[in-house]
């Protein structure tokens, strides 16, 4: 029971209320934007695309309660002024990666002593955690180009544990500053 953000509606039994999985406003059915999300492939993206539109850096704690709550079916909904914005971020990253594409990021370590490229924009990138290192490093490149940038400094790499059952293994996660 509640009211709608976007007309003012009453909901109840007969108008449906959903929550917008990017604001987490309740909005009414007719008010809704449903897109298909599938959680297996589009998940780390819309983890980011959410992160990028709230903080520009990951909130661990957040970001696991939208892949458990917000995005486990095959649909997802959200207001419209949230659709077209993320919609708009979404055109923007493909056509940067096309752009510049995965192989023309350069990785600097944040030992690195030499000379960093010139820069006007620092953006803070930081991947899920994966259990191959070279798939966590991948998708490093992939949001760098994603977001426009051609480098990424101060990258460093975390390893941790996680477990399956009785079974244990390592993962890990990259995070640095892309700059523009």
């Amino acid at each position: 029971m509640g009211i709608c953000k976007i007309c003012q509606r009453h909901l109840g039994f007969l108008n449906r209320d959903y929550t917008c999985c990017f604001c987490n406003a309740t909005i009414c059915h007719d008010c809704a934007t449903k897109f298909h999300f599938d959680p297996e492939v589009d998940a780390e993206l819309f983890a980011f695309l959410y992160s990028i539109q709230n903080y520009w850096l990951y909130n661990d704690y957040e970001l696991k309660e939208k892949s458990h709550i917000g995005w486990s079916s095959r649909y997802a909904y959200a207001c419209p002024s949230c659709y077209r914005s993320f919609k708009s971020t979404v055109q923007t990253m493909i056509r940067n990666a096309k752009t510049i594409g995965i192989d023309n990021v350069r990785l600097y370590s944040y030992r690195y002593q030499g000379r960093i490229p010139n820069h006007s924009e620092e953006i803070h990138i930081k991947t899920l955690y994966f259990k191959d290192r070279n798939e966590a490093e991948q998708m490093m490149k992939a949001f760098a180009a994603h977001l426009g940038c051609h480098n990424v400094i101060n990258v460093r790499f975390n390893k941790d544990t996680d477990s399956e059952g009785n079974y244990k293994f390592s993962v890990y996660n990259y995070e640095g500053i892309g700059i523009k």
